[in-house]
């Protein structure tokens, strides 16, 4: 293997790694920097209900049942309370407010919904240092929602599949605290699903905790001194390889032409190979008659009677091939093409070393 085809691996490889290097120090988190919580937070919701049932055979005087108390018989429910509690702590040293409202919306299988409360109703702000607890609550007449979905069925055909009264809290916190803030929404629902006559009640308690966080220098070096050394190697072996490839182009570059010629001087010279002889003295730069053809050549030789002289530059930097016929002070000179094509038309050779 050539010495410059090794050396132009080597700084492939190197650019390989200096390129991981530069990636690496530009998505490394950076060193001269730490994070640390300055308030933490965590918020919960707890759900209620008191369903309200008329008078019936098993209960003369009616009943009110609370979660787990009994089955929800849609057709024995006047009115439902709905509540929750939401309750949000934060520490050390912060204040919490908390404000909001609910809403509730009717759904059908995934087809429809639909908010039943005709505008948001705002619950007055809460505020408290360390934890603050905001209650909502409104009360939902049952038979109106069953006479809503009879209405939907009556307007759309839509088949009574999957539907859902849900209570949903629309709850705004914002916590305060070591010169920092933070606002954010909690999501929590209570949902009834009527299923084969009855309410079902499931709750989604969608809790909400985090940390306020400030980022502080560090000792340690910085990562951005990281990012310039390895953007520097990169670039240096990026250079490197340009010029070895360079080189090694040349070098090919080179070997071809000399292969071309070599093959040109077997078919030149091997049916006048007894006609040739080898000579150490270049031709003269002076009394040259440029031959462009090799068969010109040829003739000259054998209308003189002549040898046909060969030389040749063994320099990195001249190769050049000279074949040429001395009658007297004239020289009769032919230069072998480096590129293997004719040098018809152009100037005379200058047969000096270059």
């Amino acid at each position: 293997m050539r010495l410059t085809t090794v050396v132009l691996v080597a700084l492939v490889l190197g650019a390989i790694v200096a390129g991981y290097a530069l990636v690496s120090a530009e998505t490394a988190a950076p060193p001269g920097s730490s994070t640390h919580d300055v308030v933490s937070y965590q918020g919960s919701a707890a759900f209620n209900y008191e369903a309200t049932i008329r008078p019936n055979a098993l209960q003369p005087n009616g009943s009110v049942l609370g979660p787990g108390e009994g089955p929800l018989f849609a057709t024995e429910m006047t009115n439902v309370n709905l509540s929750v509690s939401y309750t949000m702590q934060a520490a050390p040293s912060a204040t919490v407010e908390l404000s909001g409202g609910f809403d509730l919306i009717a759904s059908g299988g995934g087809v429809w919904n639909y908010t039943l409360n005709d505008s948001f109703p705002h619950v007055r702000p809460v505020s408290e240092e360390g934890s603050a607890t905001l209650n909502e609550s409104t009360e939902v007449n049952v038979a109106k929602v069953l006479a809503f979905f009879v209405q939907v069925q009556n307007q759309t055909n839509y088949e009574p599949v999957n539907e859902t009264l849900q209570f949903v809290p629309v709850v705004f916190a914002t916590i305060v605290g070591g010169g920092l803030s933070t606002e954010i929404v909690p999501k929590s629902v209570l949902t009834f699903s009527l299923e084969s006559g009855q309410w079902v009640p499931t709750s989604n308690v969608g809790a909400s905790s985090g940390a306020l966080t400030t980022t502080s220098p560090s000792s340690g070096p910085n990562n951005g001194e990281d990012v310039e050394i390895a953007l520097g190697a990169l670039l240096l072996v990026l250079a490197a390889i340009g010029v070895v490839g360079y080189l090694e182009f040349r070098a090919v570059q080179r070997s071809r032409r000399e292969i071309d010629v070599a093959r040109q001087l077997r078919q030149f010279t091997t049916p006048y190979k007894d006609a040739i002889a080898d000579t150490a003295t270049p031709p003269r730069n002076e009394n040259v008659v440029s031959m462009y053809d090799w068969e010109d050549l040829v003739h000259v030789a054998d209308m003189l009677g002549k040898p046909i002289l060969q030389f040749r530059y063994h320099r990195p930097d001249d190769t050049r091939h000279f074949f040429y016929v001395l009658d007297g002070s004239v020289q009769y000179v032919y230069l072998v093409p480096v590129d293997g094509r004719s040098e018809e038309g152009k100037a005379p050779y200058d047969t000096r070393p270059t």
